[in-house]
């Protein structure tokens, strides 16, 4: 067989090969390194004790632990009572809990309300709670007997604090009233109304901070400002205008005071809708929310939905701030301290340093603002929200939502820290090579690592590995992994932070190695289609990937070839031209690797009657072949590729996959024409005639006389359905005199054949 050539696609086609198939980087044959270094890679971990730097460091954070479960949905406040007790206003229950030093829950008064709001503690060891939305404020006893101490004209109380004089102040919305109540009476008197519609915190400056002595600073929403008041004056200065929704939070800094900012409300309006509805708060008068009905009669729903306004628009040419916290200096310029990675933020607090920390997010996370604008994930408690962060001896107190779950934390940092990754996803199994650990490590300080595989994708869902025994790290040094092929894993490293005088123990980043199985190519489909060449494939090449070869033909006939235009016979009668099809086919295929290799294909056919397959080409690496096939034999043809990725792995080490076409029939000669006859008659024509073809059916024929109108025939049975048809045909109005009569019969692989015959008319 002489040698095959083929019209290969230019090289701006090449692209095709790699149809359908997104890259992620799983080379066979190359090792693949997983490396964990910044921010992004470690925050969807666990952190246990652990903190995780803006930079990318992980290193030991505040020992914590878990106080208890209120059982309710979310805790507003907290209380330490000095007994080792934690007192806990919650929602959306009202539901006052006590969690005992062992964690055990004892419900101290299920109010009629469905929110306990705040908590303040007094002097003679009673406490203040307020419930919402009546603007009850009740009094716990010492001996836990709970009474009613004032009823506020407020729905909702966000915070209490007292002056040096004893003085309870209580910051309330929906209409920014600031009320000042006495401890011991229950009088409370509303001292101003402020601009902003619900005010979320206060504190007051009783050794004059920042100039004026017992000026309370307080915190409003809808506008987000933050004012300052002075006892008996008639207006309160705006000290800072956010221009945001809210400001949240005030916490005091050696600097200055921090004020948190949101664009967005904490807590949301939505949740606190909801959860009323559901505690049978339904429509009834206004009156009925502030008087001294019980607290339990139903709320108006449409007063209620006013408890927060529609968002303060943004300023015009102002963007949307998001969350963050400012510095307002004690000289009275404000400056920005850091913007939160995750938003809104609910609550400040201020750090054993003096660094300001933050409860932002909705995954309960707690973060410490280092010097320099960076920051710390120093906390995730794995609730939605801390909601409160409360100073206590030692340490903090954290409140959290969804679970009603709260915590203590320690201003010290944790004994044995534990960090667990996220899931790593290789997207298919691998085998596992080492692991490596770059730190900073001092004397006594250590660090230790385990795995564990998993082949599904939730470990808390079971099925997973054991975790492996810890291994000891030392920077530099590698740590075998184990190479049991497993899709997903998971690495756990556990501190040792060493003594208290020791340098802070960093984790600077670590490396996983991985190599995936090699696995076959993957064939989408196969087609064949009968196709003119582009221009370009006409005179593409692809000269580097072709050998070709040298077998014998199929069926005596030449086999496919690069494409070409077919050669035409010279006109016939009325403008007609027997000719042959296009000549050409076009073989395409789409073809996948699941490791990412580079793929080559190799191009056969085959004739019906024939057992072996005969090489095209071997060396493709283009997936469209247009080919020639006006010298091939006619006959029923297959093609079939082979796809192999032995070039990107070691040898012996590539895996191949094939697929076959559907037959092909290829048909380069015409149909033939036979019985024809002509019957005249007086001015008519009775034509009869048989064509067929060996291999396609007939299609279409055409007649015409004279070279004049071109006119379909129809065969006998009305079907162009078989190979050989009949036809009888009849024309009258023919002058007298002689006619030529020309037939075109068309095979379906586009083969034409015409036909003359000349008869005559008489008088």
């Amino acid at each position: 067989m002489r040698p095959l050539p083929i019209c290969y696609l230019p090289a701006a086609c090449l692209a095709v090969a790699a149809f359908g198939f997104i890259s992620q980087g799983v080379s066979a044959a190359t090792t693949k390194v997983i490396r964990d270094e910044a921010f992004a890679d470690f925050q969807n971990g666990e952190f246990d004790g652990v903190a995780l730097s803006s930079d990318g460091y992980v290193f030991p954070s505040f020992d914590r632990n878990e106080i208890g479960d209120t059982k309710t949905e979310i805790i507003w406040s907290v209380l330490d009572d000095e007994k080792g007790a934690i007192l806990c206003a919650t929602g959306h229950e009202g539901k006052l809990v006590r969690l005992s030093s062992e964690g055990e829950a004892e419900i101290i008064s299920d109010v009629d309300e469905p929110e306990l709001t705040a908590i303040h503690s007094l002097s003679d060891g009673s406490a203040l709670i307020a419930a919402a939305p009546t603007g009850r404020i009740y009094r716990l006893s010492d001996d836990d007997d709970l009474t009613t101490h004032c009823v506020l004209d407020a729905r909702f109380v966000w915070k209490m604090a007292a002056d040096k004089n004893g003085d309870i102040w209580a910051a309330t919305g929906p209409e920014g009233h600031l009320y000042r109540i006495d401890p011991e009476s229950g009088d409370a008197e509303l001292e101003i109304e402020l601009d902003s519609k619900n005010l979320l915190d206060l504190w007051i400056d009783s050794a004059g901070e920042f100039g004026d002595k017992d000026a309370i600073y307080v915190a409003g929403q809808s506008p987000g400002r933050l004012y300052r008041f002075k006892k008996g004056a008639e207006e309160a200065e705006i000290i800072y205008d956010s221009e945001a929704d809210e400001i949240r939070a005030i916490q005091k800094t050696a600097e200055g005071l921090a004020l948190a900012i949101n664009s967005e409300r904490a807590p949301s309006p939505q949740i606190l809708k909801l959860t009323l509805r559901l505690a049978g708060f339904g429509a009834a008068a206004a009156s009925d929310m502030n008087g001294d009905s019980p607290a339990g009669a139903a709320v108006d729903e449409k007063l209620f939905g006013d408890v927060f306004a529609p968002a303060t628009p943004q300023r015009k040419g102002k963007a949307a701030p998001g969350s963050r916290v400012v510095l307002l200096t004690r000289e009275g310029f404000t400056r920005p301290l850091w913007r939160a990675p995750e938003r809104p933020i609910h609550s400040l607090g201020i750090g054993p340093t003096g660094s300001v920390i933050v409860a932002a997010g909705k995954k309960g996370r707690l973060f410490e603002i280092l010097p320099r604008g960076e920051f710390a994930l120093i906390a995730d408690v794995r609730e939605d929200y801390i909601v409160h962060i409360e100073p206590v001896d030692g340490g903090w107190l954290l409140a959290g939502g969804r679970n009603g779950v709260a915590f203590r934390m320690s201003d010290s940092r944790a004994s044995e820290p534990v960090y667990r990754s996220r899931v790593i996803d290789t997207q298919s199994p691998a085998r596992w090579g080492s692991f490596y650990w770059s730190g900073e490590a001092a004397g006594g300080q250590k660090v230790r690592v385990a795995f564990r595989r998993g082949a599904t994708r939730d470990p808390e869902t079971g099925g997973w590995g054991e975790w492996s025994k810890n291994e000891s790290l030392a920077p530099g040094d590698p740590v075998k992994i184990g190479d049991s092929p497993a899709r997903f894993m998971q690495y756990r490293l556990t501190f040792d932070p060493g003594s208290k005088s020791a340098p802070l123990l960093k984790t600077d980043y670590v490396e996983l190695f991985y190599r995936h199985a090699n696995r076959p190519p993957i064939f989408a489909e196969i087609k064949v289609d009968e196709s003119e060449p582009s221009e370009s494939e006409r005179g593409g090449s692809n000269s580097s990937a072709s050998r070709r070869s040298s077998s014998p033909p199929s069926n005596g006939a030449r086999p496919p070839t690069g494409s070409g235009a077919s050669p035409k016979a010279a006109p016939q009668g009325g403008g007609r031209e027997p000719n042959s099809n296009t000549g050409n086919v076009t073989v395409s295929w789409k073809a996948i690797d699941p490791n990412s290799d580079d793929l080559r294909y190799a191009l056969y056919f085959r004739a019906s009657d024939e057992t072996e397959w005969k090489v095209i080409d071997d060396e493709l690496r283009i997936t469209r072949v247009p080919l020639d096939v006006t010298g091939t034999g006619d006959g029923r043809y297959r093609f079939r590729v082979v796809a192999t990725d032995a070039f990107d792995n070691s040898p012996g080490g590539g895996l191949d996959a094939e697929i076959i076409s559907r037959e092909v029939v290829i048909d380069n000669t015409p149909p033939i024409i036979e019985k024809l006859k002509i019957k005249e008659g007086a001015g008519s024509a009775r034509v009869t005639f048989k064509a067929s073809d060996a291999l396609s059916l007939i299609s279409s024929v055409k007649i015409d006389f004279d070279g004049g109108d071109i006119l379909p025939v129809q065969p006998e049975d009305a079907f162009f359905d078989e190979t050989a048809e009949e036809f009888d045909w009849e024309s009258s109005d023919l002058d007298t005199g002689e006619h030529v009569l020309t037939i075109a019969v068309t095979d379906r692989n586009g083969n034409t054949t015409v036909q003359r015959k000349i008869f005559t008319i008489e008088k």
